[in-house]
């Protein structure tokens, strides 16, 4: 039975600071509410709107809010399992560390099927388990257990009033790279009507794109979805999208770089600060072959993590038509031009690089009505593969 609600004011707020002390996730007992508003639904549902904005950990403590009020409250239980398998998908790389954050979440999904005491605790429970093997991309088989639960979930809807099924399972089927069926599932919500609707329009349109660019290599399919590339990222995508061995090496007359003497005797220099780094081979690699922009600067340093901005990868596609047409006079054909963009000023070191690719359509302004480029933005996986794509047509023509 819980603590009897009528404290003296000085007693309850020592009662809650004291509760908020505890560990919050470990909700060994019931704490007593605070307020009107101190209740399990209300920090659930309050969870849940954090989630949507991306904010994980005001999220998190939401739902331990709630569960320190009833620890067997089942729409939290849901809640904490989307957070660990969020934990997880920023551990793709880890194995371990994501099939323990996986194994941390269907504990907690696990219990909230277990406690739900209504269809809409179910479907909630259900939506938690399927975004979770979504995410961790856990165990073998998630993709035919995501569906499962999926079909779980659509049972406690049979009038089909909420979208939330078939958008989760569009983000199963576009983490699978099952493209198609994503798309399909995105419509579904859209002719629906009944939530998630912008959010769906989005995410089609990301899918499409994707589907447009046609990613010839596992990395290029790895990255389609990142809202930004590393310089390593770059490395290798051009390494497993481009024969870029065979332009850079097709014909030493073509050399289109700009080299001090230095740099003409000494050759390319060696990066000081990749030797533990993953993708150091694509790094190297890339380096050796001299491709403009993806060299280390002055002091030897890649900065193989750093986020790549458009105008970085501006630069580096120009040398890339550089070498494949063979044009001299390439990197300098616009200058003393006046600008076609607003923000791409003709004194800034990009700008030739900026008009090269915008006129002959490689690249698109990010905003074409108002001639905005912005050169500072991250570049995009889906914007990238899109860009190699239309390369990748030259290739054809000059590479035969």
């Amino acid at each position: 039975m819980r603590p009897s609600l009528r404290l003296s004011l000085p007693l309850a707020v020592m009662v809650t600071a004291l509760a908020l002390t505890l560990p919050l996730g470990s909700c060994s007992s019931d704490r007593a509410a605070t307020g009107l508003m101190d209740t399990p639904d209300h920090h659930a549902l309050r969870g849940d709107d954090m989630v949507d904005k991306g904010e994980w950990e005001k999220a998190e403590r939401e739902y331990d809010l709630a569960l320190s009020l009833d620890k067997e409250f089942s729409l939290a239980l849901s809640g904490k399992a989307v957070v660990e398998a969020h934990k997880g998908y920023f551990l793709r790389s880890n194995q371990a560390a994501r099939e323990k954050a996986f194994d941390t979440a269907e504990d907690w999904f696990k219990k909230a099927l277990k406690k739900a005491k209504s269809d809409k605790e179910k479907r909630t429970a259900h939506l938690a388990a399927l975004r979770s093997h979504a995410m961790t991309q856990m165990p073998e088989k998630w993709l035919e257990e995501a569906k499962e639960h999926y079909q779980d979930a659509l049972k406690t809807d049979p009038k089909e009033e909420e979208a939330d099924p078939h958008y989760f399972m569009a983000q199963a089927y576009r983490g699978a790279y099952k493209l198609n069926d994503a798309v399909a599932m995105y419509g579904r919500v859209l002719e629906m009507n009944k939530g998630r609707v912008g959010d769906a329009d989005r995410e089609m349109d990301l899918v499409q794109k994707v589907i447009r660019a046609q990613p010839g290599s596992l990395y290029g399919r790895k990255v389609a979805f990142q809202e930004s590339l590393s310089r390593a990222d770059v490395a290798a995508l051009f390494l497993g999208e481009l024969k870029l061995e065979r332009i850079y090496t097709r014909d030493p007359r073509l050399d289109t770089r700009f080299q001090t003497p230095g740099e003409f005797q000494s050759g390319p220099r060696k990066a000081v600060d990749i030797d533990t780094h993953p993708m150091r081979n694509d790094i190297e690699e890339v380096i050796a072959l001299g491709v403009a922009g993806l060299q280390p600067d002055g002091s030897g340093r890649f900065y193989p993590d750093r986020p790549l901005t458009r105008a970085e990868f501006a630069v580096m596609v120009e040398d890339l038509v550089a070498h494949l047409t063979g044009e001299k006079d390439l990197k300098t054909k616009f200058i003393g031009a006046e600008s076609s963009l607003r923000d791409v000023r003709s004194d800034m070191p990009y700008f030739n690089a900026v008009q090269t690719v915008t006129s002959r359509n490689l690249m698109e302004p990010e905003d074409r009505v108002r001639g905005v480029f912005n050169p500072s933005g991250n570049m995009t996986g889906v914007d990238a593969l899109l860009v190699l794509r239309a390369v990748k047509v030259e290739l054809k023509s000059y590479l035969r």
